[in-house]
C-alpha cells in the first residue's frame, strides 16, 4: 500500500512553521512578560538591598546616637553629683558657721548669767551673815530638844542659864 503524498502534510515544513510559532511566542513573551519581570526583580532586590542597607546605616547612626546620649547622661550626672556636692558643703560650712556663732552666743549668755549668779550669791551671802548664828541657834535647838543660843559666827554657843545646870548634871 502505498500512501498519497498529498495526504500527509510534509513534516520539515511543520517542523520549521513550529519553530518559527515557538520563536515568536518566546520573542514575544521575553520581550511583554520575561524581561519586565526580570527587570522588576532585579528593581525589587535593588530596592530592598539599598533599604538594607539604608537600615545598616540608620542602626549605625542610632548606636552613635545612643553613645553619644550616653556619654552627655554620665557627663551631666557628673556635673549634677558635683553641683550637689558643692551644694552639700556649702551647706555644711553655713551650718557649722550657725552652729558656731550660736555656740559662741550662748557661752557669751552663760557666762553672764554665771556672774549674775554670783553676783546674786555674793549678795545673798553678804545679806544672810548676819542671821547665820539665829538660823544655827534655831536649827541646834530643834536637833537637840532645848533652846540653844549661838553667838555669831565662829563664836561659843551661848546656852540659857535654866537649863544649864540641867545639861551639866
Amino acid at each position: 500500500m502505498e500512501h498519497e503524498a498529498s495526504i500527509l502534510p510534509d513534516y520539515k515544513f511543520l517542523m520549521w512553521v513550529q519553530m518559527g510559532i515557538f520563536l515568536l511566542t518566546y520573542v514575544a513573551l521575553r520581550m511583554f512578560v520575561f524581561k519586565p519581570y526580570l527587570n522588576l526583580v532585579q528593581a525589587r532586590e535593588a530596592k530592598t538591598d539599598g533599604l538594607k542597607d539604608q537600615a545598616h546605616e540608620q542602626k549605625l547612626k542610632g548606636e552613635e546616637y545612643r553613645q553619644n546620649y550616653e556619654s552627655k547622661m554620665l557627663e551631666g550626672r557628673r556635673e549634677i553629683n558635683a553641683w550637689v556636692d558643692g551644694q552639700k558643703r556649702l551647706v555644711a560650712d553655713k551650718q557649722k558657721a550657725v552652729l558656731v556663732t550660736a555656740r559662741d552666743q550662748a557661752a557669751k549668755e552663760l557666762n553672764q548669767i554665771r556672774t549674775e549668779n554670783e553676783g546674786a550669791l555674793d549678795k545673798a551671802r553678804i545679806e544672810l551673815s548676819p542671821m547665820v548664828g539665829e538660823f544655827s541657834s534655831e536649827l541646834v535647838s530643834k536637833l537637840v530638844g532645848h533652846k540653844v543660843k549661838l553667838g555669831k559666827a565662829g563664836g561659843d554657843p551661848v546656852v540659857p542659864r535654866a537649863r544649864e545646870s540641867a545639861v551639866q548634871t
